[in-house]
This record gives C-alpha cells, sequence and structure tokens, in this order.
C-alpha cells in the first residue's frame, strides 16, 4: 500500500506473498511497514514494523516533509476500533527506537500535521467530536501537556493541511465548505473566499510554497482546480 519517500527510498507496507497453491485462499494478516532502498531488489527491503500479537492490525507509514520523522499509523478495524495509534521514529539518528505518541488504539483518531522544532502538530477528536488540532512534545506526550493550537469549533473540522507555512482547516458547514487559514501558532488569520457554495479539498503543498491548489464543484459549478495566491489571497483558474 502507499508509500512515503525517504533519502533514497521509501517506506511502504504490505503483507507476505502467499504460499504456492493459496494464491487466493491466503489471510491478509500481519501488515508489515518495510523500508525499500531503490535500484535493490525487493527481497533486501528491510523490515521496519510488525505486529506479531495483534495479526489484523493495519499499519501505514509516512514522513515529515525533512524526512527526518517517520510516523507510523495503527489502526484496528479486526476489534471495532474507529480510530489509531501514532506512532514516530527520528530517522537522523542511527537506530532510533519506534516510540509511541499516541500508544493505544480507540475510537479517536489521530493524524500528524506537521513537525514544528521537534514537535508534532496532530489533528484528532479526542476530546473534540466536531475536529481540533494540538501540538505534542514527544518527549511528554501526556494528554496534559497538550497544546491547543486550533480548538474545535461550531463546524466540524474535516481536514487540515500544512502550506507556506500556515494551517489550512477545511470545514463543513451547512453542507459546504469554509477553509480557514491560521498560523502555526493557532492565529485565525483569514478565510479563504472560494468560487461559491460547494465543496472544495486539497490546500496541501511544501513550507516554502507561495500558492496552493484546491479542487472545488457544486451542483452548478463543475470540479475545478484553482491556485490560491497565499499573500494576495486569491484564487485564479488552473
Amino acid at each position: 500500500t502507499g508509500a512515503s519517500w525517504a533519502g533514497d527510498g521509501f517506506y511502504y507496507s504490505r503483507y507476505d506473498a502467499p504460499a504456492d497453491g493459496h494464491l487466493l485462499s491466503a489471510k491478509n494478516e500481519n501488515h508489515k511497514v518495510y523500508f525499500h532502498k531503490v535500484g535493490t531488489p525487493q527481497s533486501q527491503d528491510v523490515l521496519i514494523y510488525e505486529d506479531k500479537d495483534n495479526l489484523q492490525r493495519f499499519h501505514t507509514a509516512d514522513t515529515s516533509e525533512d524526512e527526518r520523522y517517520l510516523f507510523i499509523d495503527i489502526s484496528d478495524r479486526g476489534k471495532g476500533k474507529e480510530g489509531n495509534a501514532l506512532y514516530f521514529k527520528d530517522l537522523s539518528q542511527k537506530n532510533s527506537p519506534l516510540r509511541p505518541l499516541i500508544a493505544e488504539v480507540s475510537d479517536d483518531t489521530y493524524s500528524a500535521v506537521e513537525e514544528i522544532n521537534g514537535k508534532f502538530l496532530v489533528e484528532t477528536n479526542h476530546g473534540a467530536p466536531r475536529g481540533r488540532v494540538v501540538l505534542i512534545d514527544p518527549d511528554k506526550p501526556a494528554e496534559s501537556d497538550w497544546k491547543e493550537i486550533i480548538p474545535e469549533g461550531p463546524d466540524v473540522l474535516s481536514h487540515v493541511s500544512a502550506a507556506g507555512g500556515k494551517l489550512f482547516a477545511n470545514y463543513m458547514k451547512d453542507v459546504t465548505t469554509r477553509v480557514r487559514v491560521y498560523s502555526m501558532a493557532g492565529k485565525l488569520e483569514h478565510e479563504v473566499q472560494l468560487p461559491g457554495l460547494g465543496t472544495a479539498s486539497g490546500f496541501g503543498g511544501w513550507r516554502d510554497d507561495t500558492s496552493v491548489f484546491y479542487s472545488f464543484s457544486s451542483y452548478n459549478y463543475p470540479p475545478t482546480i484553482f491556485n490560491y495566491d497565499l499573500k494576495t489571497q486569491k484564487s485564479t483558474l488552473f
């Protein structure tokens, strides 16, 4: 499944190949995370993570923009859990351990949005059914030490992305998308003026980007790609 680039290779998840004679009957169990170095055979891939005690768990890997941190999202739908645990590894340190940021799988969701000076911005619905963003220090991951960056509001937070040194918070209000731009410290700066009432998605990018792309559509507006200028706060048709 999906891969995340890092250095001279990428992290990805997969199940073991089924044994001969069981190509269509083998169980999808023990989902593992590997690192593949480009130019080498898959047989040399390095096993990064597996959980033999929880064979039905699903593990996905992602890296921070600077490729310093590896994040592993762990879900357990086999036990009816709607949320996930979240582990991380400091790739700048040789043989560094995989450490829990969120140790247990529950019905609450956690998604790493951005890394700021060794701390992690995390989107979560823990203690906030409509969603919020918190800053977690990996050396002090207890909930009592979390710093709230974007608190829960009256509208449902659908997704948060980071680009150009800003946070783009995608909300659902009255069955339409509202996108609000925050500083990394959580200060509301402005709302993106969309082409109309409809659905928008995108707004991802790199830290040094000066613009981002998004898609917009509605009942009377075909799916269209726009470029949003962070300085002028204006959208242009792409």
